[in-house]
């Protein structure tokens, strides 16, 4: 029974947390949000192996986001696709293979974010079934493969530093909390997972979208 009560709270949990991934990637991937000098178009897509450059493409991008906040980006958030594709692009392995510092042959997030000069990659790997319940699955990502943000993500709990955005939590008593009651009127227990957050962008300069890059 015990076993049964944690796989229940997991799958709640798994329910509440993708929702807020979802959130968030709304957020950032927003075209409505980032326009003007706080967007730009890759001139080739970054799923083009053979003749894509997301190298210059990321630095081009780094140079506007100084330009727009005064500051460097940290971070380039991408999906598992784009991630894989910047893994097989030849501009990307050429540069790995002549530095003699890598393998080419595992092209790493930390291998990547070292090449575009940034301390890291966050990649979001999130779907859902966007089926209604007893249809078919139908999967869809989370995460729009036409996007890469670049963007500064906070380093502190001091909410007077310049990022992205923060999530928030309105609540005293934790991020999740789980709760598990006795309904008798369905002779069951019920198992219960709650949160009170949000995910707010704070500072659109500190955050530059990247659109085409996937063909």
């Amino acid at each position: 029974l015990l076993a049964l009560a944690d796989d229940r709270s997991e799958r709640a949990m798994d329910v509440v947390l993708r929702n807020q991934e979802q959130r968030i990637a709304d957020a950032l991937f927003n075209a409505t949000t980032f326009t003007g000098a706080l967007t730009g178009a890759v001139g080739t897509e970054w799923s083009t192996q053979a003749t894509a450059t997301p190298v210059a493409d990321v630095k081009d991008a780094i140079t506007a986001f100084k330009g727009n906040s005064g500051m460097l980006p940290n971070a380039l958030v991408v999906s598992d696709e784009v991630l894989r594709n910047l893994t097989l692009c030849d501009e990307i392995l050429d540069r790995i293979k002549y530095s003699g510092r890598d393998d080419p042959k595992s092209v790493t997030p930390a291998m990547l974010a070292a090449l575009f000069e940034l301390e890291q990659i966050l990649v979001g790997s999130g779907q859902r079934n966007s089926a209604l319940q007893g249809q078919a699955a139908v999967f869809a990502d989370l995460w729009d493969d036409e996007y890469a943000f670049l963007c500064r993500v906070a380093k502190t709990q001091d909410l007077r530093e310049p990022c992205i955005g923060r999530t928030f939590q309105y609540t005293g008593d934790g991020g999740l909390v789980v709760e598990q009651y006795r309904a008798e009127q369905i002779r069951s227990d019920v198992m219960r997972v709650r949160t009170d957050v949000q995910a707010l962008v704070l500072y659109t300069a500190c955050g530059y979208l990247l659109s085409n890059i996937t063909a």
